[in-house]
């Protein structure tokens, strides 16, 4: 349980994978400047040790190895009876998560991954959460692009609004290349995200989507409203830009921050947005339909086979690509007669930086504990670290910027 004595603060699980060995190299630099103890593990035994001595020679730090496999109950039990926080990298989730998260909720133990999956992470709120609470666990779900930026850029954004009325907050998300240079998208994600990517494409998702939010809503009280944002076209907080809505869990993610604190005010709207310049309007339509034929392809055993054999497990990015790669995500908060304009920009998203963002936010939960919120449970970043993973961010070179604020309430 949660008081028992712990062997590491920290277990990477995962470690062999794409984003996992990344993480790794993320963790390396830290210890050469923090106090930590950790392990790397996963169920090959070479590839672990490989590793191991890579991260020796390249940053003469000493991690461990723990061979355990997630189709394995009792070897995924001995290893949240001996960390503090375990980062989970091994999905997609769905397929592989659960029973790892039933171990540290079990255990009391601490538990972070980087999944978008909205029902993976709905059915370990519904089976986990209460087991979680009582036991100490903090299991905290999306902790990569998806969802930290809007999670921790939303929260920025409502402490600069008055919260004695409505809030809106409308994010615009854009990632791109520092050199300018064009390049394929599908080139810049891995297989694991790629499967997942796949794997949310089904029919009942929106539907699910839907009734999560309704549920959230209902969580805050009958004295409060969260709702998300209308899905229509809406003009970027960026002069030029256009945000299309994007259906995906950082919707959810942001909105059960917003339940857990009265901060985010009695009314309280979200919109998320993939930004797009004005001059690739007339392009949208096209767009559309090769996102439907996606869809529809993914809804048939045949073709989705054929797609998710488009990237096999462990490609992803090259050094070169992960080094060009950028992100931006702009807020516009309205409330209280104020108007506020924030922004999150970073390196590579999908994996440059969800590196940082994972080894940051098990250090977070492994060092911080003062300054974090004294919770537990199924949680979302900011409700597991309150504004404390902001400032690891910051330091780990990740901006915070406040663009603008007190301008005069315009219309949507």
């Amino acid at each position: 349980m949660a008081g028992t004595p712990r062997n590491y603060d920290i277990v990477l699980f995962g470690a062999t994978g794409f984003t996992g060995e990344l993480t790794a190299r993320e963790l390396a630099k830290r210890q050469e400047v923090q106090d930590f103890s950790w392990a790397i593990a996963g169920r090959n035994y070479q590839k672990l040790h490989a590793l191991k001595d890579d991260l020796d020679a390249h940053y003469g730090v000493e991690v461990d190895v723990i061979v355990a496999d997630s189709e394995l109950p009792a070897d995924l039990d001995e290893m949240a009876r001996a960390a503090r926080v375990i980062i989970s990298t091994v999905g997609p989730y769905k397929k592989y998560g659960a029973p790892l998260v039933e171990a540290c909720a079990d255990n009391g133990t601490d538990y972070i991954d980087l999944t978008g999956e909205g029902s993976f992470v709905e059915d370990m709120i519904t089976e986990y959460d209460e087991e979680a609470m009582d036991t100490g666990a903090r299991i905290v779900n999306c902790c990569g692009y998806d969802s930290i930026p809007a999670d921790l850029g939303t929260r920025l954004t409502v402490d600069l609004l008055p919260n004695d009325g409505p809030i809106e907050v409308y994010s615009f998300a854009s990632f791109g290349s520092k050199s300018g240079r064009l390049s394929n998208p599908f080139n810049s994600i891995s297989g694991g995200t790629w499967a997942s990517a796949i794997g949310f494409m089904n029919l009942s998702e929106p539907l699910r989507a839907r009734r999560a939010i309704a549920r959230t809503d209902y969580m805050a009280g009958a004295e409060r409203r969260l709702r998300a944002a209308a899905p229509i076209l809406r003009r970027s907080a960026n002069s030029g830009y256009w945000g299309i809505p994007l259906p995906i869990i950082d919707v959810e993610i942001v909105l059960r921050s917003a339940a857990a604190d009265e901060r985010y005010g009695p009314d309280f709207t979200f919109g998320h947005h993939a930004e797009i310049p004005s001059a690739y309007l007339p392009l949208l339509p096209a767009g559309a339909m090769g996102m439907s034929g996606l869809f529809m392809a993914a809804q048939f055993r045949m073709t989705r086979s054929f797609l998710l054999s488009l990237k096999s497990s462990g490609d992803g990015p090259d050094a070169e690509t992960r080094e060009d790669n950028m992100f931006k995500t702009t807020f516009l908060g309205r409330g209280g007669g104020k108007e506020v304009i924030t922004q999150i920009s970073g390196g590579d998203p999908g994996y440059g930086d969800t590196s940082k963002m994972l080894a940051e936010t098990a250090l977070c939960l492994v060092q911080d504990g003062r300054s974090t919120p004294q919770t537990a449970g199924v949680l979302t970043p900011v409700m597991a670290t309150g504004t404390a993973l902001e400032r690891r961010l910051r330091r780990s070179g990740i901006k915070f910027e406040v663009l603008s604020e007190e301008r005069e309430q315009s219309a949507a």
